[in-house]
């Protein structure tokens, strides 16, 4: 159920446009939306040359609408950019139309129509949330912010080259056009950025004005006489003045510099072929890096990514929360970039049957599907008749269906990532130590103390091990034991069409059996499968697919899953533990951020982990944020969860709320 303040569009439809009842305004103008579109946005920004010669290109767009903008942009970008530059394009919609709706006036475009299809594909659901979406192979990313334009664009982490200023009418959507709101544009923007909108208006010119921006009124599109376009030019002092205090609201989560423009070469280590390290691997390749990938194990994805059926949905809580949030961004980041890589026959995404144990399952369910942030179409209430038919067994318990969710193959989606022409993976490397001396490279020692190799970047993706590194040995990171079971199938049994949860999940017959897991124990912390757990897994599948039969010898999958202490994934630059010390060790007297400096790195070292369960939801977005921190690209999340997933967290939390403690910064 989404808030109050979030809604869809309110639409009627009329030849080659659409009237918003919300707003009392159309969309486009009489003349033609592909023609205005081409003419406010793309030709006033002069895209079509700055895109020849672009390397990482952002555009930031108030109103998204019906995708014109971007789907024209999109267009462009693939005739004109260079195979390697990146287009990010960030749009809010406070309230998005439907599917249908989009695809309804969509339909009127032919020129258009291959993007079209693309986006009405990967469209997401009508829930408040960022969704990035990757297209065109990863070399586009669309981040759909479905929120209010302020909300969204202060919790924007990045600089803008153009803004795409498209709301209503000035004098019906007088929000979107605030001195305050394009106070918060101004310092998204750098030196130069350009602007273009449809309207003329005195007072959206007078805003611009006041936020240091050059404004120029030229010949409007069609039946307007005038426009406005310009570009960003601060006074210098202001732009270095506004930009501290913007960066040391929190200093200690500071993001760190790029290393785009000082790195000697294009390379990076990657430390663990899980599909945490996978991930990290596969977005820097696409980017041109050459990486080196080191493992434990003689292939990848032999530990806790050896699991075949990897649940892939988000985290399901109570309200709105930062896991629920996240994972739901990861989430469909994940499910389109599998698409948009053409992986498809790795994963399955036709729905997931969440059924309640009993009657306190039951009502926490309900719970969740009337304060969550899904909606009806996304998660919605099934009986247990009703649930029979969806998984093609009978089922005794009722409960929750999600149609768009799934599962993987890890295994195979992770030697999927890993086949790429930049990557090279090198198994049976059991590293014992990280180490930066004078040199700017970090260096890899194996057990004999050999430098097996060295990179001015190295990340850390060794899942339930994280903490063997000096560097990373303070992370509350712990390793949560995971089994699963296979058991034969019947005819009867193979009738089961859709994966259910209850209690753990049980899966479609595949090669013969039904997998069923996974266990979960911080205790048991044997590497071996039991047959304690394997009886266990068996109880509970029979009981709902009578007739399977359990092996005379154990059959499944066991692994150590990297839990982290609250719940959140860690991803990021590794702080200088040294720095914090020194900046940071009164920070429980109450000062407020100004006052502190902000934060330094391990220069080129960075962390993957605690992903625990739902590794296959946050280790792909995980990797975007690694790749936007050492390229300088703009971030796919809400500053808000970039700043939750920050390995920093846990120092400060220990120096606010337990500075008598300080374990982490004892000598």
């Amino acid at each position: 159920m989404n808030p109050p303040d979030f809604q869809t569009a309110d639409l009627e439809f009329l030849e080659k446009n659409v009237y918003s009842k919300q707003y009392d305004d159309v969309y486009f103008s009489k003349a033609g939306a592909l023609e205005e579109s081409r003419y406010v946005f793309l030709e006033k920004n002069n895209l079509p040359e700055r895109f020849s010669k672009a390397d990482i290109f952002t555009i930031c767009e108030l109103g998204f609408g019906c995708g014109v903008n971007f789907l024209q942009t999109y267009k462009l970008w693939k005739k004109t950019a260079e195979k390697n530059a990146r287009l990010f394009y960030f749009s809010c919609e406070k309230n998005p139309l439907k599917k249908d709706d989009l695809k309804n006036f969509l339909t009127n475009f032919s020129e258009i129509k291959e993007e079209s299809d693309e986006l009405l594909e990967k469209y997401p659901p009508m829930i408040k949330n960022w969704y990035p979406i990757p297209f065109y192979g990863g070399r586009v990313t669309l981040v759909l912010m479905f929120e209010d334009a302020l909300q969204a664009f202060s919790n924007f982490s990045g600089k803008a080259d153009v803004l795409y200023l498209d709301g209503f009418s000035p004098s019906k959507n007088k929000k979107m056009w605030s001195h305050e709101l394009f106070s918060v544009l101004a310092a998204k923007s750098k030196k130069g950025t350009t602007f273009s909108t449809y309207t003329s208006a005195g007072f959206v010119k007078e805003n611009l004005l006041k936020n240091n921006f050059s404004v120029n009124k030229t010949r409007g599109f069609a039946e307007k006489k005038e426009m406005l376009s310009g570009f960003y030019e601060p006074d210098q002092n202001e732009y270095l003045t506004q930009n501290l205090i913007r960066r040391n609201n929190t200093p200690w989560y500071n993001l760190p510099y790029s290393l785009r423009k000082k790195l000697k070469e294009k390379k990076a280590i990657i430390i663990g072929a899980g599909f945490a390290g996978a991930s990290v691997a596969r977005a820097l390749a696409e980017r041109g890096f050459k990486i080196t990938i080191f493992e434990k194990e003689e292939k990848p994805a032999m530990k806790s990514s050896a699991n075949p059926v990897g649940l892939t949905k988000p985290v399901m809580n109570i309200g709105e929360t930062v896991m629920s949030k996240i994972s739901l961004s990861g989430f469909h980041y994940t499910k389109y970039l599998i698409n948009d890589l053409q992986l498809n026959d790795t994963a399955d995404f036709s729905g997931i049957l969440q059924l309640a144990v009993d009657e306190k399952y039951e009502n926490r369910f309900r719970q969740i599907q009337k304060t969550s942030l899904y909606d009806e179409e996304f998660a919605y209430w099934v009986n247990s008749n009703e649930a029979s038919k969806i998984a093609g067994v009978p089922l005794k318990n009722e409960g929750l269906y999600l149609p768009y969710v799934g599962r993987a193959d890890m295994p195979a989606l992770t030697a999927k990532f890993l086949e790429h022409e930049n990557i090279s993976f090198s198994g049976n490397q059991k590293i014992k130590e990280i180490r930066k001396e004078t040199s700017s490279n970090w260096r890899i020692l194996n057990e004999s103390n050999e430098v097996i190799g060295e990179s001015e970047i190295v990340i850390l993706a060794s899942g339930a091990k994280i903490r063997n590194f000096a560097q990373t040995s303070w992370l509350p990171v712990s390793p949560v034991r995971g089994q699963t079971g296979e058991f034969k199938a019947n005819e009867k049994t193979k009738a089961l069409k859709k994966p259910f949860v209850l209690y753990g999940f049980i899966s479609p017959e595949k090669n013969g059996f039904h997998i069923s897991g996974a266990t979960y124990s911080r205790k048991n912390l044997s590497p071996q499968s039991n047959e304690e757990d394997y009886e266990e897994l068996f109880q509970m599948a029979s009981g709902n697919l009578p007739g399977i039969e359990k092996e005379k010898d154990i059959r499944g999958w066991t692994g150590f899953r990297p839990a982290c202490s609250d719940f959140i994934p860690i991803a990021g630059a590794l702080p200088d533990i040294e720095n914090f010390k020194n900046l940071y060790h009164d920070l429980d007297k109450g000062k407020p951020g100004e006052n502190y400096q902000p934060a330094e790195h391990l220069e080129g070292l960075y962390v993957t982990s605690g992903h625990g369960s739902h590794g296959m939801v946050y280790c792909a977005i995980a990797a975007e944020v690694i790749a936007a921190q050492i390229l300088g690209e703009p971030m796919l999340l809400s500053k808000k969860y970039i700043d939750a997933m920050n390995p920093a967290r846990f120092l400060i939390r220990d120096l606010v709320k337990h500075p008598e403690k300080r374990n982490i910064f004892k000598d």
